[in-house]
């Protein structure tokens, strides 16, 4: 049997020059997955080591989905000075592992009363609440250090909500609290309440989850961001975009057939979300590559196929966190030379803007 190519183990564009020195936007964009996260912010902190910069200053646009969107905002909500960011990799690495068991706690009771999540939430949100709280404080969106954009699904109106830095610091009706942004995109359906947010202008009440059930990787959000930042910045539109998309780590598990042809509604939930998730991140790489590779803009997807670990989004025991910590190393060694050249880049397209 023929050795896996690496394309098919780890999606990797890369481009190895400067796209001639003119502006170039460049875009970070982080997946959804939960506990996963871990990997994505491995992936950024070794980029830290490399290029000794934190992430915010070398990405234009940070956007994010899920535990993705924590990774976005962390890394761009500002210290008290208002010009350096709060928070690091190291940090936010912190977060994961120090508070896990915290935000996955299940007591008994909670348990018993959503009849172990059929009924109701799989987790009680109080947790969630202090943690954003803890973490973000009282920062608000237009704070955000880069022009920060985060993707959730609005209930009532049965539409997208996108959250943008750049809408928010023209227009007080959308300054939402950084916390607030966070508690709605964390608020995947069947693990935690959806987000109470009332609109700052009318009063209305916005119902708010996960954005993961239409855009697990918002890569599509960050480069249209990336696009309407070039007039106002007075960018040159051939500069092009450099885009970071980094993935969770999937795990495509056959799903038999035979097996499936008898399932009913409760046995699809579980598998439909992995499907819906993983499946449309795929094609949306394979669909941005085609779209870019006629202009001046580059994309490097990194993400890992998980033999090890698990797809599950909460699964906190200390061996799926090692199992994660593994196929983070394995991604960065074996993209090695394409981390390298996207440093370069990134230090380098910051310096000429």
């Amino acid at each position: 049997m023929l050795a896996q190519p690496l394309w098919a183990r780890y999606t990797a564009c890369v481009v190895l020059d400067l796209l001639g020195g003119k502006t170039v936007q460049r875009v970070l964009a982080v997946d959804g997955g939960g506990i996963r996260g871990i990997i994505p912010t491995l992936v950024l902190q070794e980029i830290e080591r490399r290029t000794k910069r934190p992430i915010a200053s070398m990405f234009d646009v940070m956007a994010g989905t899920s535990t993705g969107a924590l990774i976005a905002l962390g890394l761009s909500v500002p210290s008290d000075d208002g010009t350096t960011p709060k928070y690091g990799t190291a940090d936010i690495l912190a977060i994961y592992k120090d508070r896990r068991k915290e935000l996955f706690d299940r007591p008994f009771l909670h348990a018993l009363t959503s009849l172990w999540g059929l009924a109701g939430p799989k987790y009680p949100s109080e947790n969630l609440d202090n943690l954003v709280l803890d973490v973000l404080g009282d920062a608000r969106l237009a704070d955000a250090l880069t022009d920060a954009v985060v993707a959730t699904y609005d209930l009532e109106n049965r539409a997208p909500f996108v959250f943008r830095a750049r809408e928010a610091r023209a227009d007080k009706g959308l300054n939402f609290l950084t916390r607030s942004v966070a508690r709605a995109a964390i608020a995947a359906p069947s693990y935690f309440e959806p987000a109470k947010l009332p609109d700052a202008g009318t009063g209305a009440i916005r119902w708010l989850v996960d954005g993961g059930i239409f855009a697990n990787d918002p890569s599509l959000y960050g480069l249209a961001e990336a696009q309407l930042r070039a007039p106002r910045e007075g960018n040159d539109a051939d500069g092009g975009v450099l885009l970071l998309s980094l993935g969770t780590g999937e795990v495509k598990t056959p799903i038999p057939g035979p097996k499936a042809a008898g399932w009913g509604a409760l046995s699809w939930l579980s598998p439909i979300l992995e499907i819906t998730s993983s499946g449309a991140a795929d094609e949306l790489t394979n669909d941005l590559r085609i779209l870019l590779e006629s202009h001046t803009s580059h994309i490097l997807r990194l993400q890992p196929r998980l033999t090890n670990a698990e797809s599950a989004m909460d699964d906190i025991s200390d061996g799926h966190i090692a199992a994660l910590e593994k196929a983070a190393s394995d991604l960065i060694t074996a993209n090695d030379a394409e981390i390298d050249a996207l440093c370069r880049q990134l230090t380098a397209a910051g310096e000429a803007a």
